[in-house]
């Protein structure tokens, strides 16, 4: 078998089909995840045998107790990056809302369920979660005047407190909190599309702009966000806007069988001019 690996969920067709195709065009080892289209999976497994790829079938609906106990012994992705494996995590959701987290740890592959719902890079989901209760206090009210050593004290922005305590750097664990905490206070949209303008205004706060997180003293290079991008398993319309450009754009996710399209990303500022 090849030395690179990669599972691609829902590999049976439309994108994850041709995902599969340019994973193994590359010399990766494809693992060829199905539930029901076992007829999809297989074909395409022999074009990319046919073709001089390697690959298997893992047949297993990804939200079952059994397919998640599966996935444990299978590797994600062993591309090694900058000399290393890339200690990545995965993050899948489903209609019904239930959320996986999957990662990396010593072990092998580790997969939560009934999850929060949030992601961040390391530490790993665990240690996310239980730092949150270092932030159990906060809500999303202001905070109510005292008296303190006979004096009444008031907080400063008074009725603009909500959020008071949570962390405001743009370290892992710090966004991980902001985000969570945003999640249990978001306002439902009235509609698809005042959803998504919602959501996008929340990952606002998660947003790290280019220029207060430099990668390295000696060069021009900073971490940052590059992209924002919201998924409606409904309507199933992806929606995204890279940093370059604030203007939301969507497109359409393929119909099963339907070969996948290529569209260019809009990476330049679009601006309605109002006069």
């Amino acid at each position: 078998m090849s030395e690179k690996s990669v599972l691609i969920t829902g590999a049976s067709r439309g994108i994850g089909a041709e995902t599969a195709r340019l994973f193994a065009r590359q010399g990766y080892a494809v693992g060829i995840n199905y539930h029901r289209s076992q007829a999809q999976a297989q074909a395409l497994l022999e074009q990319i045998q046919r073709e001089g790829g390697q690959g298997a079938l893992y047949p297993a609906d990804v939200s079952s107790r059994e397919a998640v106990e599966a996935m444990n012994t299978i590797t994600l992705v062993d591309e090694l990056i900058q000399g290393k494996p890339l200690p990545a995590h995965y993050i899948l959701s489903d209609k019904t809302g239930e959320t996986l987290v999957i990662e990396p740890d010593a072990g092998g592959v580790r997969i939560h369920r009934n999850t929060i719902g949030v992601l961040t890079n390391s530490p790993d989901y665990r240690w996310h979660r239980t730092n949150l209760r270092n932030f159990v206090g906060v809500t999303n009210l202001p905070k109510a005047p005292r008296t303190i050593a006979g004096h009444e004290i008031r907080e400063f922005g008074e009725r603009l407190g909500g959020g008071t305590g949570l962390p405001g750097d743009y370290s892992s664990p710090s966004r991980f909190v902001r985000i969570a905490f945003m999640k249990e206070y978001a306002v439902r949209g009235e509609n698809e599309v005042d959803g998504v303008s919602r959501m996008f205004r929340t990952f606002a706060m998660v947003d790290i702009p280019e220029g207060l997180a430099k990668g390295d003293p000696d060069y021009e290079v900073y971490e940052q966000t590059l992209c924002t991008s919201v998924l409606c398993a409904e309507s199933g319309l992806y929606y995204f806007a890279p940093a370059q450009n604030r203007r939301i754009s969507a497109v359409r996710l393929l119909e099963a069988g339907a070969e996948a399209r290529h569209f260019p990303l809009g990476d330049t500022q679009d601006i309605l001019y109002r006069n």
